[in-house]
């Protein structure tokens, strides 16, 4: 990134390279978490104490299947000792790290991959912006604003922001309802998603209705050169000649509209 850009190129790669060397609090807003960025966290977590890295996420299953974020990046966290708030419907992102601060859009890895480094996805905050958000989300870091303000009018600036409340700390019982539900049908991955999608414009969804009618039985004959598998006899004997393509019970099945 260029260090005068305002519009800036920005990924999860480059925001946990920026989380790592940072000796400053950290505070990262967004959707979701991804895991480098929490493996980030735990090893700034060394460096600096847990509780001057501040989370807030919309820990909801919806968004972890969209690909905004993945549940065993808030698993790491929570054994780095670093706390999560829940931010339900929380769809902005921006991260401060290491004294510097952007804001950017994240990305739904089921809609698409990560920003190319052409793609200019973030905006530079200026000082003045990190150190209110900061303050507003950070109770630790608000204290080390207030301590290094230069004057008391900044002092008291800073002392009057207002702390971000409606969000909530995030405890067992929610971790685990979306953990339950995940489990129970996981998320498709995410490449295979978006291969899948490419195919979608050729594909056409005809409805049809049909009233008074019924479906006949048939049947397909095998031809006898794909009987040939090469198997033993008594696997050849167990194959038929003939395919039913509906079952004996459902012959007089009706179309209904």
């Amino acid at each position: 990134m260029s260090s005068d850009s305002f519009f800036c190129h920005l990924s999860s790669k480059l925001i946990s390279e920026l989380i790592e060397k940072s000796k400053e609090p950290i505070c990262y807003s967004a959707p979701g978490l991804q895991r480098i960025v929490a493996e980030a966290m735990a090893k700034a977590a060394t460096n600096i104490s847990p509780d001057l890295i501040t989370v807030w996420i919309d820990f909801d299953e919806r968004v972890m299947r969209m690909g905004y974020g993945d549940i065993d990046a808030v698993t790491i966290l929570h054994k780095a000792g670093i706390s999560v708030r829940h931010a339900k419907g929380l769809r902005s992102a921006f991260i401060i790290a290491n004294g510097e601060g952007y804001a950017f859009t994240p990305t739904p890895l089921y809609l698409e991959a990560e920003p190319a480094k052409d793609i200019r996805n973030a905006l530079r905050l200026t000082q003045d912006q990190i150190i209110e958000a900061l303050a507003r989300l950070s109770p630790g870091a608000k204290e080390i604003a207030v301590a290094m303000a230069q004057n008391t009018t900044e002092k008291l600036k800073i002392s009057n922001l207002p702390e971000e409340s409606d969000f909530v700390p995030l405890d067992k019982n929610i971790f685990e309802k979306v953990n339950h539900s995940l489990k129970e049908a996981p998320p498709v991955k995410f490449d295979v998603a978006r291969q899948v999608r490419v195919f979608e414009p050729y594909l056409q969804y005809v409805e049809l209705s049909l009233t008074g009618a019924a479906i006949q039985r048939q049947r397909l004959a095998i031809p006898p050169k794909i009987q040939k598998l090469g198997s033993n006899q008594t696997l050849e004997g167990r194959l038929r000649t003939t395919f039913e393509l509906i079952e004996k019970k459902t012959t007089n099945c009706s179309l209904l509209p």
